[in-house]
């Protein structure tokens, strides 16, 4: 069903014709089961006008669902809801897996989100949002490079990474450089092997292991053979995946083993990893002069500690609660002392502890 991860919306395909028809009968004058599912599809209510009649409502409910990449989740949520809806997409011969999340409960654009599951805390980072929107559009790019100085966030994307593949449908994996620098067996001068890499991304990915044609070539020829071999298998995959690869300097700038991760990621800015969509944090100058074309750059600053506040305002109202001044300042006071100081080197404490005070005030409706 080509229409789930179309965008936008063409009213042409008889597919999507056949489901509007469907809907149309099954809500010929109410639009209460509209706004239940599009509610608990996550679609992003306010960009919805329920005021016209039923057809349009259901034609700028499902353009809306196209526009955010939520028609998968929408889908799922009518084939529950509606028994007609069920038998019709049965017979298109797909039946959705993709469930609707907690995320969504309150119409949250899942790109927008500032508290996510597992109690975690996703501070302003409005560049990276959009470029992550960017990345996960069908017609968007496919490569994206985060850079920043230490304790800024780089490693923190993969909250947000993992959040929108939760929300979204989209398998999303993690290689963390530093992990396989720690296992891996190293060569002359601290360098670690192509072949650990490959390994590394393979597994993670689920694959067979990817070997060289010729095991006694050099390395920088086996790492060319492997970087082939990767691509070979991401040609074969259906859907989009995330691969995020957390520290590609570590891999030692300049070494086979970081041409391999370099080589990857050209390939997915020029649409030749198949479906896989690269995101690569901690790159150099250099990395990312290698990456230009067609790879997104986003540079991240510290947070602020306006960033912070921002955060649990936009984390009660995304449980339908309102949160005042004198409610926000108590909370940075347990998180930052009296000082209100936010240090570089406290961002990973300071992300998990306000993750932690926001599920607990907002879930209780404490600060308000």
């Amino acid at each position: 069903m080509k229409f789930l991860d179309d965008r936008p919306l063409s009213l042409a395909d008889p597919q999507v014709a056949a489901l509007l028809e469907v809907l149309c009968d099954a809500w010929p004058h109410d639009n209460a089961p509209a706004i239940e599912a599009a509610d608990k599809a996550g679609l992003p209510m306010a960009r919805i006008n329920w005021k016209p009649a039923m057809e349009q409502v259901i034609i700028d409910m499902l353009k809306v669902a196209a526009d955010h990449l939520l028609m998968r989740r929408l889908v799922t949520v009518l084939v529950e809801q509606e028994v007609r809806v069920k038998e019709l997409i049965a017979g298109f011969g797909v039946i959705p897996t993709q469930k609707p999340t907690p995320s969504g409960a309150h119409g949250i654009d899942p790109y927008e989100a500032h508290l996510v599951a597992g109690r975690r805390a996703v501070f302003d980072r409005r560049g990276l949002r959009t470029h992550l929107k960017d990345l996960c559009d069908p017609t968007g790019r496919r490569a994206l490079l985060v850079r920043g100085p230490t304790q800024s966030g780089r490693s923190h994307t993969w909250v947000l990474v993992s959040h929108l593949g939760e929300t979204l449908g989209i398998t999303c994996r993690r290689v963390d450089m530093s992990v396989v620098l720690a296992v891996a067996d190293e060569g002359p001068a601290g360098t670690i092997d192509p072949q650990e890499v490959a390994d590394a991304i393979t597994k993670v990915l689920g694959w067979d292991r990817v070997t060289p044609s010729d095991p006694t070539a050099s390395p920088a020829k086996r790492a060319s053979n492997l970087l082939l071999g990767v691509q070979a298998r991401a040609a074969d995959l259906a859907e989009p995946l995330i691969l995020l690869v957390d520290g590609l300097e570590l891999a030692g700038p300049g070494t086979p083993a970081h041409d391999l991760l370099v080589g990857l990621t050209q390939a997915a800015a020029a649409f030749e990893l198949g479906p896989i969509r690269l995101v690569a944090t901690d790159c150099t100058d250099r990395t990312a002069e290698l990456l230009v074309r067609g790879a997104i750059e986003d540079d991240l600053d510290f947070p602020t500690t306006m960033d912070v506040r921002g955060f649990f305002v936009g984390a009660a109202e995304e449980r339908g609660l309102t949160v005042t001044d004198g409610a926000v300042d108590l909370l940075m006071e347990e998180l930052l002392g009296h000082d209100g100081r936010l240090q570089p080197t406290m961002l990973a404490d300071v992300s998990e502890r306000a993750g932690e005070l926001a599920w607990v005030a907002f879930a209780e409706g404490r600060a308000t």
